[in-house]
């Protein structure tokens, strides 16, 4: 692969990371929501790629794979607003035990956002098996990325 892109590639998805940050905290009104749906998507992209070096090899293939960690923010950003944002703005301030906040939070989400979640991990699993280098390059690690995230979910 020719990396006289890469900078550039930096360059757009710290770009694109501030402009989550300020999505987010539109949202939340607060860095901590902000940072939390951010970092988890972080975390995520870097299992993914590691993931893809264990199972498949180097990830610099293609550039395609690159793109990935933009979807893996994206979606970790989503999937932990939904359940961040019912957290702080319902049921914390209702209860002021964070512990039974988060237990009345995950509850009645855990069916949709988990269906949301292997839906979206489906598709590029899906594109994993496609035979054209660029599209799997970039099925691979997503589908990675964004089984990561079903773990966080549940686990961080």
């Amino acid at each position: 692969m020719n990396s006289d892109g890469l900078p550039y590639i930096v360059v757009a998805f710290a770009l694109f990371a501030l402009g989550v940050v300020a999505v987010l905290w539109r949202a939340f009104r607060s860095f901590r929501g902000a940072f939390i749906a951010l970092s988890l998507g972080l975390v995520a992209s870097i299992w993914a790629f590691g993931l893809k070096v264990l199972v498949q090899g180097p990830v610099l293939q293609s550039a395609s794979a690159l793109i990935a960690p933009f979807i893996i923010v994206a979606a970790a950003a989503l999937h932990h607003t939904q359940f961040l944002k019912r957290f702080f703005d319902e049921e914390y301030p209702k209860t002021r035990d964070a512990r039974l906040a988060i237990i009345n939070t995950f509850t009645p989400l855990l069916f949709p956002l988990m269906g949301s979640l292997i839906t979206d991990v489906i598709a590029f699993v899906i594109m994993s098996f496609v035979p054209f280098t660029n599209v799997s390059e970039l099925g691979v690690p997503a589908a990675f990325g964004l089984i990561a995230i079903i773990f966080n979910v549940f686990f961080l």
